[in-house]
Protein backbone atom coordinates (compact mmCIF):
# COMPACT_ATOMS: atom_id res chain seq x y z
CA UNK A 1 0.00 0.00 0.00
CA UNK A 2 2.88 2.37 0.76
CA UNK A 3 4.32 1.71 -2.71
CA UNK A 4 1.00 2.59 -4.33
CA UNK A 5 0.79 5.82 -2.30
CA UNK A 6 4.28 6.74 -3.49
CA UNK A 7 3.35 6.00 -7.11
CA UNK A 8 0.21 8.14 -6.79
CA UNK A 9 2.24 11.00 -5.35
CA UNK A 10 4.79 10.80 -8.17
CA UNK A 11 2.01 10.68 -10.77
CA UNK A 12 0.32 13.77 -9.32
CA UNK A 13 3.62 15.67 -9.42
CA UNK A 14 4.45 14.65 -12.98
CA UNK A 15 0.98 14.86 -14.57
CA UNK A 16 2.10 17.50 -17.10
CA UNK A 17 5.06 15.34 -18.23
CA UNK A 18 2.91 12.19 -18.47
CA UNK A 19 0.16 14.01 -20.40
CA UNK A 20 2.77 15.31 -22.83
CA UNK A 21 3.78 11.70 -23.55
CA UNK A 22 0.23 10.48 -24.14
CA UNK A 23 -0.75 9.30 -20.63
CA UNK A 24 -3.89 11.34 -19.97
CA UNK A 25 -5.28 9.92 -16.70
CA UNK A 26 -2.38 8.39 -14.73
CA UNK A 27 -4.29 8.41 -11.42
CA UNK A 28 -7.14 6.38 -12.92
CA UNK A 29 -4.61 3.87 -14.26
CA UNK A 30 -3.03 3.59 -10.81
CA UNK A 31 -6.45 3.15 -9.18
CA UNK A 32 -7.33 0.37 -11.62
CA UNK A 33 -4.00 -1.33 -10.90
CA UNK A 34 -4.61 -0.92 -7.18
CA UNK A 35 -8.04 -2.55 -7.41
CA UNK A 36 -6.43 -5.51 -9.15
CA UNK A 37 -3.31 -5.99 -7.02
CA UNK A 38 -4.53 -5.11 -3.50
CA UNK A 39 -6.94 -8.07 -3.14
CA UNK A 40 -4.11 -10.42 -4.14
CA UNK A 41 -1.97 -9.04 -1.30
CA UNK A 42 -4.52 -10.28 1.21
CA UNK A 43 -3.49 -13.91 1.76
CA UNK A 44 -6.89 -14.74 3.20
CA UNK A 45 -8.29 -14.47 -0.32
CA UNK A 46 -5.66 -16.92 -1.56
CA UNK A 47 -6.59 -19.29 1.26
CA UNK A 48 -10.21 -19.27 0.07
CA UNK A 49 -9.01 -19.89 -3.49
CA UNK A 50 -7.00 -22.92 -2.38
CA UNK A 51 -10.11 -24.33 -0.70
CA UNK A 52 -12.06 -23.86 -3.95
CA UNK A 53 -9.33 -25.69 -5.89
CA UNK A 54 -9.36 -28.47 -3.32
CA UNK A 55 -13.10 -28.98 -3.83
CA UNK A 56 -13.05 -28.59 -7.63
CA UNK A 57 -9.99 -30.82 -8.26
CA UNK A 58 -10.73 -33.47 -5.62
CA UNK A 59 -11.23 -36.21 -8.25
CA UNK A 60 -7.95 -35.54 -10.10
CA UNK A 61 -5.42 -38.16 -9.02
CA UNK A 62 -2.34 -36.47 -10.52
CA UNK A 63 -2.92 -33.09 -8.86
CA UNK A 64 -2.37 -32.21 -5.20
CA UNK A 65 -3.86 -29.15 -3.47
CA UNK A 66 -2.21 -28.19 -0.18
CA UNK A 67 -4.33 -28.06 2.95
CA UNK A 68 -4.88 -24.61 4.45
CA UNK A 69 -4.63 -24.09 8.21
CA UNK A 70 -7.04 -21.19 8.65
CA UNK A 71 -6.48 -20.92 12.39
CA UNK A 72 -2.86 -19.90 11.76
CA UNK A 73 -3.35 -17.87 8.57
CA UNK A 74 -3.80 -14.10 8.56
CA UNK A 75 -3.86 -11.26 6.06
CA UNK A 76 -0.07 -11.35 5.79
CA UNK A 77 0.58 -15.03 6.60
CA UNK A 78 -0.57 -18.18 4.82
CA UNK A 79 0.07 -21.54 6.48
CA UNK A 80 -0.41 -24.66 4.30
CA UNK A 81 0.83 -28.21 4.05
CA UNK A 82 4.47 -28.50 3.00
CA UNK A 83 5.40 -30.87 0.17
CA UNK A 84 8.82 -31.86 -1.06
CA UNK A 85 8.70 -30.51 -4.63
CA UNK A 86 10.94 -29.22 -7.36
CA UNK A 87 10.44 -26.67 -10.13
CA UNK A 88 8.95 -28.34 -13.20
CA UNK A 89 11.75 -27.00 -15.41
CA UNK A 90 14.42 -28.52 -13.13
CA UNK A 91 14.62 -31.72 -15.16
CA UNK A 92 17.92 -32.80 -13.64
CA UNK A 93 16.33 -32.98 -10.20
CA UNK A 94 13.18 -34.94 -10.97
CA UNK A 95 15.02 -37.33 -13.31
CA UNK A 96 17.18 -38.25 -10.33
CA UNK A 97 13.92 -39.34 -8.68
CA UNK A 98 13.34 -41.75 -11.55
CA UNK A 99 10.71 -39.61 -13.35
CA UNK A 100 10.57 -39.42 -17.15
CA UNK A 101 10.61 -36.07 -18.98
CA UNK A 102 7.73 -36.95 -21.27
CA UNK A 103 5.57 -38.37 -18.52
CA UNK A 104 6.03 -35.25 -16.40
CA UNK A 105 5.05 -32.90 -19.24
CA UNK A 106 2.11 -35.13 -20.23
CA UNK A 107 0.84 -35.26 -16.65
CA UNK A 108 1.06 -31.51 -16.29
CA UNK A 109 -0.71 -30.72 -19.59
CA UNK A 110 -3.40 -33.33 -19.02
CA UNK A 111 -4.04 -32.04 -15.50
CA UNK A 112 -4.17 -28.40 -16.50
CA UNK A 113 -6.36 -28.83 -19.61
CA UNK A 114 -8.76 -31.28 -17.96
CA UNK A 115 -9.05 -29.10 -14.86
CA UNK A 116 -9.85 -25.97 -16.86
CA UNK A 117 -12.39 -27.59 -19.19
CA UNK A 118 -14.20 -29.67 -16.55
CA UNK A 119 -14.23 -27.35 -13.51
CA UNK A 120 -13.68 -23.92 -15.08
CA UNK A 121 -11.17 -23.04 -12.35
CA UNK A 122 -7.60 -22.33 -13.48
CA UNK A 123 -4.47 -20.31 -12.78
CA UNK A 124 -4.44 -17.30 -15.11
CA UNK A 125 -0.84 -16.06 -14.85
CA UNK A 126 0.83 -19.43 -15.18
CA UNK A 127 4.64 -19.63 -15.06
CA UNK A 128 7.27 -22.32 -14.57
CA UNK A 129 7.93 -21.00 -11.05
CA UNK A 130 4.36 -21.79 -10.00
CA UNK A 131 4.24 -25.38 -11.28
CA UNK A 132 6.01 -27.88 -9.00
CA UNK A 133 6.55 -31.65 -9.25
CA UNK A 134 6.48 -34.11 -6.34
CA UNK A 135 8.74 -37.21 -6.19
CA UNK A 136 5.74 -39.40 -7.10
CA UNK A 137 5.17 -37.35 -10.29
CA UNK A 138 2.09 -35.45 -9.11
CA UNK A 139 1.62 -31.74 -9.90
CA UNK A 140 1.42 -29.01 -7.24
CA UNK A 141 0.90 -25.27 -7.65
CA UNK A 142 3.02 -22.99 -5.47
CA UNK A 143 0.76 -19.95 -5.94
CA UNK A 144 -3.04 -19.73 -6.23
CA UNK A 145 -3.34 -15.94 -6.15
CA UNK A 146 -4.14 -15.36 -9.83
CA UNK A 147 -7.02 -17.79 -10.28
CA UNK A 148 -9.99 -17.29 -12.57
CA UNK A 149 -13.31 -19.06 -12.89
CA UNK A 150 -15.16 -19.68 -16.14
CA UNK A 151 -18.95 -19.74 -16.01
CA UNK A 152 -20.69 -22.94 -17.06
CA UNK A 153 -21.69 -21.31 -20.36
CA UNK A 154 -18.13 -20.08 -21.03
CA UNK A 155 -16.75 -23.52 -20.17
CA UNK A 156 -19.12 -25.20 -22.61
CA UNK A 157 -18.24 -22.71 -25.34
CA UNK A 158 -14.47 -23.13 -24.80
CA UNK A 159 -15.03 -26.89 -24.94
CA UNK A 160 -16.77 -26.34 -28.28
CA UNK A 161 -13.80 -24.26 -29.43
CA UNK A 162 -11.41 -27.10 -28.55
CA UNK A 163 -13.63 -29.63 -30.32
CA UNK A 164 -13.94 -27.37 -33.37
CA UNK A 165 -10.18 -26.79 -33.64
CA UNK A 166 -9.32 -30.48 -33.38
CA UNK A 167 -11.97 -31.52 -35.93
CA UNK A 168 -11.50 -28.54 -38.30
CA UNK A 169 -15.13 -27.51 -37.84
CA UNK A 170 -14.95 -23.80 -38.61
CA UNK A 171 -18.73 -23.41 -38.39
CA UNK A 172 -18.79 -24.50 -34.74
CA UNK A 173 -15.73 -22.36 -33.98
CA UNK A 174 -17.29 -19.24 -35.54
CA UNK A 175 -20.58 -19.83 -33.75
CA UNK A 176 -18.80 -20.39 -30.41
CA UNK A 177 -16.76 -17.20 -30.74
CA UNK A 178 -19.93 -15.30 -31.64
CA UNK A 179 -21.67 -16.60 -28.51
CA UNK A 180 -18.68 -15.89 -26.26
CA UNK A 181 -18.35 -12.28 -27.48
CA UNK A 182 -20.13 -9.44 -25.72
CA UNK A 183 -21.08 -7.93 -29.10
CA UNK A 184 -22.29 -10.32 -31.80
CA UNK A 185 -23.28 -7.75 -34.44
CA UNK A 186 -20.75 -8.19 -37.23
CA UNK A 187 -20.52 -5.80 -40.15
CA UNK A 188 -19.60 -8.68 -42.44
CA UNK A 189 -20.39 -12.08 -40.91
CA UNK A 190 -19.41 -13.96 -44.06
CA UNK A 191 -15.92 -12.43 -43.96
CA UNK A 192 -15.71 -13.37 -40.27
CA UNK A 193 -16.55 -17.01 -41.10
CA UNK A 194 -13.95 -16.99 -43.88
CA UNK A 195 -11.28 -15.75 -41.45
CA UNK A 196 -12.22 -18.47 -38.95
CA UNK A 197 -12.03 -21.10 -41.73
CA UNK A 198 -8.55 -19.85 -42.66
CA UNK A 199 -7.48 -20.08 -39.00
CA UNK A 200 -8.67 -23.69 -38.66
CA UNK A 201 -6.94 -24.65 -41.92
CA UNK A 202 -3.66 -23.11 -40.71
CA UNK A 203 -3.92 -24.92 -37.37
CA UNK A 204 -4.47 -28.23 -39.18
CA UNK A 205 -1.06 -27.85 -40.85
CA UNK A 206 0.53 -26.80 -37.55
CA UNK A 207 -0.52 -29.83 -35.50
CA UNK A 208 2.98 -31.30 -35.67
CA UNK A 209 4.79 -28.03 -34.88
CA UNK A 210 5.58 -26.10 -31.73
CA UNK A 211 3.55 -23.25 -30.23
CA UNK A 212 0.25 -24.56 -31.56
CA UNK A 213 -1.78 -22.88 -28.81
CA UNK A 214 0.13 -19.61 -29.15
CA UNK A 215 -0.70 -19.40 -32.85
CA UNK A 216 -4.33 -20.22 -32.10
CA UNK A 217 -4.53 -17.47 -29.45
CA UNK A 218 -2.87 -14.91 -31.74
CA UNK A 219 -5.17 -15.96 -34.57
CA UNK A 220 -8.26 -15.44 -32.43
CA UNK A 221 -6.94 -12.07 -31.26
CA UNK A 222 -6.34 -10.94 -34.85
CA UNK A 223 -9.86 -11.95 -35.85
CA UNK A 224 -11.34 -10.17 -32.83
CA UNK A 225 -9.36 -7.02 -33.55
CA UNK A 226 -10.30 -7.05 -37.24
CA UNK A 227 -14.03 -7.52 -36.63
CA UNK A 228 -14.13 -5.47 -33.39
CA UNK A 229 -15.23 -8.38 -31.21
CA UNK A 230 -15.09 -7.91 -27.42
CA UNK A 231 -14.30 -11.13 -25.53
CA UNK A 232 -14.66 -11.54 -21.74
CA UNK A 233 -11.45 -11.20 -19.73
CA UNK A 234 -11.78 -14.77 -18.40
CA UNK A 235 -11.71 -16.14 -21.95
CA UNK A 236 -8.58 -14.17 -22.80
CA UNK A 237 -6.88 -15.37 -19.61
CA UNK A 238 -7.87 -18.95 -20.45
CA UNK A 239 -6.27 -18.74 -23.91
CA UNK A 240 -3.18 -17.10 -22.40
CA UNK A 241 -2.93 -19.77 -19.69
CA UNK A 242 -3.18 -22.58 -22.24
CA UNK A 243 -0.41 -20.95 -24.27
CA UNK A 244 1.75 -20.61 -21.14
CA UNK A 245 1.11 -24.27 -20.25
CA UNK A 246 2.25 -25.26 -23.73
CA UNK A 247 5.49 -23.26 -23.32
CA UNK A 248 6.21 -24.92 -19.96
CA UNK A 249 5.67 -28.40 -21.42
CA UNK A 250 7.92 -27.57 -24.39
CA UNK A 251 10.69 -26.44 -22.04
CA UNK A 252 10.70 -29.97 -20.58
CA UNK A 253 10.02 -32.01 -23.71
CA UNK A 254 10.57 -30.16 -27.02
CA UNK A 255 8.62 -32.86 -28.89
CA UNK A 256 5.53 -32.44 -26.71
CA UNK A 257 2.45 -31.32 -28.70
CA UNK A 258 -0.56 -29.80 -27.00
CA UNK A 259 -2.69 -30.70 -30.03
CA UNK A 260 -2.29 -34.38 -29.08
CA UNK A 261 -4.11 -33.65 -25.82
CA UNK A 262 -6.84 -31.70 -27.58
CA UNK A 263 -7.64 -34.45 -30.09
CA UNK A 264 -9.11 -37.13 -27.81
CA UNK A 265 -10.67 -34.49 -25.62
CA UNK A 266 -12.10 -32.76 -28.70
CA UNK A 267 -13.70 -36.00 -29.90
CA UNK A 268 -15.20 -36.50 -26.47
CA UNK A 269 -16.56 -32.98 -26.53
CA UNK A 270 -18.06 -33.56 -29.97
CA UNK A 271 -20.11 -36.44 -28.54
CA UNK A 272 -21.04 -34.34 -25.51
CA UNK A 273 -22.34 -31.60 -27.80
CA UNK A 274 -25.03 -33.97 -29.11
CA UNK A 275 -25.79 -35.58 -25.75
CA UNK A 276 -29.37 -35.39 -24.39
CA UNK A 277 -28.15 -33.43 -21.36
CA UNK A 278 -26.59 -30.78 -23.60
CA UNK A 279 -29.79 -30.54 -25.68
CA UNK A 280 -31.82 -30.23 -22.50
CA UNK A 281 -29.59 -27.43 -21.25
CA UNK A 282 -29.79 -25.58 -24.58
CA UNK A 283 -33.58 -25.95 -24.69
CA UNK A 284 -33.89 -24.61 -21.14
CA UNK A 285 -31.69 -21.64 -22.01
CA UNK A 286 -33.67 -20.89 -25.17
CA UNK A 287 -36.99 -21.15 -23.31
CA UNK A 288 -35.65 -18.90 -20.58
CA UNK A 289 -34.54 -16.30 -23.14
CA UNK A 290 -37.92 -16.50 -24.90
CA UNK A 291 -39.68 -16.07 -21.56
CA UNK A 292 -37.54 -13.03 -20.74
CA UNK A 293 -38.32 -11.57 -24.17
CA UNK A 294 -42.08 -12.05 -23.74
CA UNK A 295 -41.90 -10.61 -20.25
CA UNK A 296 -39.89 -7.52 -21.20
CA UNK A 297 -41.53 -6.81 -24.58
CA UNK A 298 -44.68 -5.16 -23.15
CA UNK A 299 -42.54 -2.90 -20.97
CA UNK A 300 -40.32 -1.91 -23.90
CA UNK A 301 -43.36 -1.37 -26.13
CA UNK A 302 -45.02 0.85 -23.52
CA UNK A 303 -41.88 3.00 -23.34
CA UNK A 304 -41.89 3.39 -27.14
CA UNK A 305 -45.62 4.27 -27.18
CA UNK A 306 -45.11 6.85 -24.43
CA UNK A 307 -42.33 8.48 -26.44
CA UNK A 308 -44.55 8.53 -29.53
CA UNK A 309 -47.41 10.19 -27.61
CA UNK A 310 -45.05 12.79 -26.16
CA UNK A 311 -43.40 13.43 -29.52
CA UNK A 312 -39.99 12.28 -28.22
CA UNK A 313 -39.43 9.56 -30.84
CA UNK A 314 -37.67 11.03 -33.85
CA UNK A 315 -36.57 9.46 -37.12
CA UNK A 316 -34.03 10.68 -39.66
CA UNK A 317 -34.48 9.60 -43.29
CA UNK A 318 -32.12 10.78 -46.03
CA UNK A 319 -33.64 10.59 -49.54
CA UNK A 320 -31.17 11.11 -52.37
CA UNK A 321 -33.74 11.02 -55.22
CA UNK A 322 -37.13 12.30 -54.06
CA UNK A 323 -38.90 11.66 -57.41
CA UNK A 324 -37.67 8.07 -57.46
CA UNK A 325 -38.81 7.67 -53.86
CA UNK A 326 -42.33 8.89 -54.76
CA UNK A 327 -42.50 6.53 -57.73
CA UNK A 328 -41.54 3.60 -55.53
CA UNK A 329 -44.25 4.55 -53.02
CA UNK A 330 -46.78 4.83 -55.86
CA UNK A 331 -45.83 1.36 -57.12
CA UNK A 332 -46.14 -0.19 -53.67
CA UNK A 333 -49.51 1.52 -53.14
CA UNK A 334 -50.83 0.21 -56.46
CA UNK A 335 -49.73 -3.34 -55.59
CA UNK A 336 -51.36 -3.19 -52.16
CA UNK A 337 -54.60 -1.83 -53.69
CA UNK A 338 -54.62 -4.63 -56.26
CA UNK A 339 -54.05 -7.27 -53.57
CA UNK A 340 -56.84 -5.78 -51.49
CA UNK A 341 -59.21 -5.77 -54.52
CA UNK A 342 -58.34 -9.40 -55.36
CA UNK A 343 -59.10 -10.40 -51.79
CA UNK A 344 -62.49 -8.61 -51.91
CA UNK A 345 -63.42 -10.29 -55.22
CA UNK A 346 -62.55 -13.77 -53.90
CA UNK A 347 -64.42 -13.15 -50.64
CA UNK A 348 -67.47 -11.77 -52.46
CA UNK A 349 -67.54 -14.67 -54.91
CA UNK A 350 -67.33 -17.16 -52.06
CA UNK A 351 -70.16 -15.48 -50.15
CA UNK A 352 -72.29 -15.44 -53.33
CA UNK A 353 -71.59 -19.15 -53.91
CA UNK A 354 -72.69 -19.91 -50.36
CA UNK A 355 -75.92 -17.93 -50.16
CA UNK A 356 -77.09 -17.53 -53.82
CA UNK A 357 -78.85 -20.84 -54.40
CA UNK A 358 -81.73 -19.62 -56.66
CA UNK A 359 -79.59 -17.65 -59.20
CA UNK A 360 -78.33 -18.88 -62.54
CA UNK A 361 -75.87 -21.75 -62.07
CA UNK A 362 -72.94 -22.93 -64.22
CA UNK A 363 -70.72 -25.89 -63.29
CA UNK A 364 -72.38 -25.94 -59.88
CA UNK A 365 -71.56 -22.31 -59.13
CA UNK A 366 -73.62 -19.13 -59.45
CA UNK A 367 -72.76 -17.01 -62.49
CA UNK A 368 -71.89 -14.05 -60.27
CA UNK A 369 -69.38 -16.17 -58.33
CA UNK A 370 -67.75 -17.37 -61.56
CA UNK A 371 -67.46 -13.76 -62.74
CA UNK A 372 -65.88 -12.77 -59.39
CA UNK A 373 -63.34 -15.63 -59.46
CA UNK A 374 -62.50 -14.88 -63.10
CA UNK A 375 -61.98 -11.20 -62.36
CA UNK A 376 -59.76 -12.07 -59.38
CA UNK A 377 -57.71 -14.46 -61.53
CA UNK A 378 -57.34 -11.90 -64.32
CA UNK A 379 -56.33 -9.20 -61.88
CA UNK A 380 -53.81 -11.57 -60.25
CA UNK A 381 -52.18 -12.23 -63.65
CA UNK A 382 -52.01 -8.50 -64.35
CA UNK A 383 -50.49 -7.90 -60.89
CA UNK A 384 -47.88 -10.64 -61.42
CA UNK A 385 -46.85 -9.21 -64.81
CA UNK A 386 -46.80 -5.70 -63.36
CA UNK A 387 -44.62 -6.92 -60.46
CA UNK A 388 -42.09 -8.51 -62.83
CA UNK A 389 -41.97 -5.41 -64.99
CA UNK A 390 -41.45 -2.99 -62.11
CA UNK A 391 -38.81 -5.28 -60.60
CA UNK A 392 -36.74 -5.28 -63.79
CA UNK A 393 -37.20 -1.53 -64.18
CA UNK A 394 -36.16 -0.79 -60.59
CA UNK A 395 -33.07 -2.99 -60.94
CA UNK A 396 -32.04 -1.12 -64.09
CA UNK A 397 -32.57 2.24 -62.36
CA UNK A 398 -30.45 1.14 -59.42
CA UNK A 399 -27.64 0.06 -61.77
CA UNK A 400 -27.81 3.38 -63.59
CA UNK A 401 -27.69 5.22 -60.25
CA UNK A 402 -24.60 3.26 -59.16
Amino acid sequence: MIDIKIIRRLASLSDYFLEKHGILDPLEIIDAFSQTIVPQLDLRNEAETIKRFSKAYRDMKDFVVPQVFSQYSTEATLVTTYYNTVNITNAKEFTSWGLDHRKVSDTFLSTFITGMLTTGLFIGTLSDGIVRIMPNGKVVFADFGSSYLLSSLQRNLISDVVAAVTTQNSKVLANSLRKIAFNSEFQNYQEFKNDVQLLTDNLYFMESSEHYMREFSFGVMRICFKHKIALPAEILYAFSALSAAENIALSITPTCLISDFFKPYGKKLQFERISPERFKTNINQNLSQASDFLENSPLELSVILNKIRKGQLLTNINITDFNLFLRRIDIVTNKLSACFLIGILILSATIAATFSKDSFMFLGLPIISIIGYAAALLLSIVLFVYHLGTGVKNKKQDEDTD
